[in-house]
């Protein structure tokens, strides 16, 4: 496991940015270029301009493909952890431990135009609602708006029960455990588009968005509904 901080003492609460080379779909899709940035780049501004955390940790798997993106943290001076490719959540679980992260915020690393005043909404919710898990995943909400926030304990508790996935059981069994769906009404006229990127489609499609609006989330957001709606 290689890690590295680029901050000797912090405050918490910070993000886990989650991110591989590996998709199926669509290789080494977090380092390609998106308008002005890289995809992994244009993740991490957004969750940087959030008011609620200290720093954005990339975090990423131990596959050989994967030196790509530690190699972009390190030139961008940005912490990163590498932990098990397989096993997701003992990832964010170990991730957390080294960097005294808790509670712990997940974000995917394809999701371009994440909202950071919704990170900042979940993560002020977690802090009042005393739950062991918030997030705004729900049926109402469009999916690239993902935010989850969970406490570190809870991940250990899950590893003892053989999970490898940090958030799944938490979903599918909220009442087994003390969780928060919130949905957020200024966003839920957004839930029939994504602009995540996971296919040579969506790439397109978001590279045309930036194209011919620019790269501010609800105005991408308002321009592909349109082109949905028409």
């Amino acid at each position: 496991i290689y890690l590295r901080s680029t901050l000797a003492s912090m405050s918490r609460p910070r993000i886990q940015l989650q991110a591989r080379m590996g998709s199926t779909r669509l290789p080494g899709k977090a380092l390609l270029s998106l308008g002005h940035a890289r995809l992994i780049e244009s993740v991490y501004e957004s969750c940087s301009a959030s008011k609620t955390i200290s720093e954005v940790i990339l975090v990423t798997g131990d596959d050989p493909a994967n030196d790509a993106l530690v190699e972009w943290a390190r030139r961008h001076n940005i912490s990163h952890f590498v932990g098990s490719e397989s096993n997701l959540l003992n990832r964010h679980r170990k991730a957390a431990e080294h960097f005294d992260t808790d509670p712990i915020i997940r974000i995917c690393g394809d999701s371009p135009f994440i909202i950071s005043s919704e990170i900042d909404r979940i993560v002020s919710e977690h802090r009042e609602n005393d739950a062991d898990y918030t997030t705004n995943v729900t049926d109402d909400m469009p999916h690239d708006t993902s935010v989850d926030v969970v406490d570190r304990e809870v991940l250990s508790k899950l590893a003892e029960l053989g999970d490898t996935h940090p958030i799944k059981r938490l979903r599918k069994e909220p009442n087994q455990w003390n969780v928060s769906f919130s949905s957020n009404p200024n966003l839920t006229q957004f839930r029939s588009i994504g602009t995540d990127v996971d296919t040579p489609a969506e790439y397109w499609r978001i590279l045309d968005a930036i194209d011919t609006v620019g790269s501010d989330p609800f105005s991408v957001r308002e321009y592909l509904l349109s082109e949905v709606s028409a």
